[in-house]
């Protein structure tokens, strides 16, 4: 089997994978409270402010990264928590093949959840703010990436480390909830909630009194575009780097299982 088939073959196995399990039950309750807080919204609060503070707080504070964390460290870890990471290391697929098939397996399937979602969160605000078709396929767009960088960050965290989980609230913690409220520094931008941010901010101009507050952050010379090239230079890195430790580092399997 060469590496491409088996990295087909993986991914699609993984797609079916991210939504199964007591996991995937938790991760969509987890979703489920940004679109219940966004129906519960009064209808005095179903502006512009009233939807970013849910759509920034909520889903690309709280539901997103949670769910790049969870199944980020699952990528390496189910299969070593499962006792199969002998098995599909022994197999004629490279290392990277089993990461990447898994990873992209992971992001494609539950990606799909993350960008409905998000237009979900949009229902209730759409007689006042009149999403665009831009405004709605940016969103879910900048939604998914956000998953897709985290979920490789954290990815590459459980190739170096046993104790990812606990590394990656921590993260999440200090850099996405503290640090990226801080004045706006070269320590913000290592933030991807703070990109985030921008792009939004982007995609609706400056619109509302909360995005305003939100600039108070940013550099004058932050623009969406530099967000997103700096998103994308994260992912790309990110996947690269934790390929590479996987290809060469040795997994700590159970004793059982050796």
């Amino acid at each position: 089997m060469n590496n491409l088939r088996g990295l087909v073959l993986i991914t699609a196995q993984s797609i079916r994978q991210s939504f199964r399990g007591k996991r995937a039950l938790a991760l969509l309750f987890v979703f489920g409270l940004p679109i219940l807080a966004a129906f519960l919204t009064p209808p005095t609060r179903a502006n512009l402010s009233g939807f970013l503070s849910v759509s920034l707080l909520g889903f690309a504070q709280f539901a997103v990264p949670f769910a790049g964390l969870a199944l980020g460290v699952a990528v390496m870890g189910d299969e070593l928590e499962g006792r199969t990471i002998t098995y599909m290391f022994t197999r004629p697929v490279s290392r990277a093949a089993v990461f990447l098939g898994k990873y992209f397996g992971f992001v494609l399937g539950f990606g799909v959840v993350i960008a409905v979602a998000m237009y979900l969160c949009t229902m209730p605000y759409d007689k006042q703010v009149d999403f665009t078709k831009t405004q709605l396929l940016g969103l879910m767009a900048t939604s998914v990436g956000a998953f897709a960088v985290y979920a490789a960050m954290f990815a590459a965290l459980r190739a170096l480390f046993t104790r990812a989980l606990y590394v990656g609230f921590f993260w999440i913690f200090v850099f996405e909830l503290i640090v990226s409220k801080m004045p706006a520094s070269g320590l913000t931008k290592m933030s991807v909630w703070h990109h985030v941010a921008v792009i939004e901010m982007g995609l609706f101009e400056g619109r509302s009194f909360f995005m305003q507050e939100l600039q108070r952050g940013f550099a004058r010379d932050e623009t969406w575009q530099g967000s997103v090239l700096s998103l994308t230079v994260a992912f790309v890195v990110a996947l690269a780097f934790g390929s590479w430790i996987v290809s060469r580092r040795e997994m700590p399997v159970p004793a059982a299982v050796a």
